[in-house]
Parts: C-alpha cells; sequence; structure tokens
C-alpha cells in the first residue's frame, strides 16, 4: 500500500502544478475544481493509509524514539496540517466563496498550504526510503 500511496501523492503534486498553471491562465474554475479533487483524493489516502500508519508512528516514536519515527511524527503533523486547511479551504470555497473576487483574496493561503503540502511530501520522501532500509 505504501507503493501505491506514493504514486498516488505524486500524481497529486502533479495535479497541483498544474492547477496553478491552471490559475495563472485565469481559469479559475477549473483551478478551484482541480484542487478539490487533490483535497479529496489526499483525504481518502489519508483515511485508508496514512491515518493508520501515522498512529502506529506516533505509537512507536513515544515509546522508543529515533530519526525514523521522528521523521514519520514531522511528516505526519505537517501533513494533516496541510490536509485539513486544504479541507477547510476548498469547502470554503465550495459553499462559501465560489466567486472569484473571493477567491483572489485568499491566495495568501492557498500559498501556504500549498507549500505545507509540499514539505510534507517531501519529508513523507525522505520518510519512505528511511523506513524500509531502518523501519
Amino acid at each position: 500500500m505504501a507503493q501505491a500511496n506514493l504514486l498516488v501523492q505524486i500524481g497529486l503534486f502533479l495535479m497541483i502544478v498544474s492547477g496553478i498553471i491552471i490559475a495563472r491562465r485565469k481559469m479559475f474554475r477549473w483551478h478551484a475544481n482541480i484542487m478539490l479533487v487533490a483535497v479529496m483524493v489526499n483525504g481518502l489516502m489519508l483515511i485508508s493509509h496514512m491515518g493508520p500508519t501515522v498512529v502506529s508512528v506516533f505509537r512507536e516514536g513515544i515509546s522508543k524514539p529515533n530519526v525514523v519515527t521522528l521523521l514519520g511524527m514531522a511528516h505526519g503533523s505537517v501533513g494533516a496540517l496541510a490536509e485539513f486547511s486544504g479541507i477547510w479551504l476548498a469547502g470554503m470555497w465550495a459553499y462559501v466563496w465560489s466567486e472569484t473576487k473571493y477567491c483572489t483574496m485568499r491566495r495568501r493561503w492557498m500559498w501556504r498550504i500549498a507549500v505545507l503540502w509540499i514539505v510534507a511530501l517531501g519529508l513523507g520522501l525522505a520518510y519512505y526510503p528511511l523506513h524500509l532500509i531502518w523501519g
């Protein structure tokens, strides 16, 4: 399942990059829909795979901390913050701010969440091989 999750996360990264490119072309509704799908797919992966894994990593990290578990805990924390922030932003867009004028006012939040997600992805990419080797 870890390999499938890794492939999905790389696919989501490509979706986010394409969403940014589409936003720069001022196709905001497409941008919003792509980001909404990315948040939903990532949420499904969080529920099905990453959530149970992070619980075991935290359990192990508290009982016997090491570099791998601390990296896993950082990845899980940053990733959860990015996902819940993305759910909040996508939900607010879908139900409250669906007009473009409201979205452009939230651009800073969009970039902050994107940076959080990329940091989480980077931590996950670092954690994955370390977990396989020393986990």
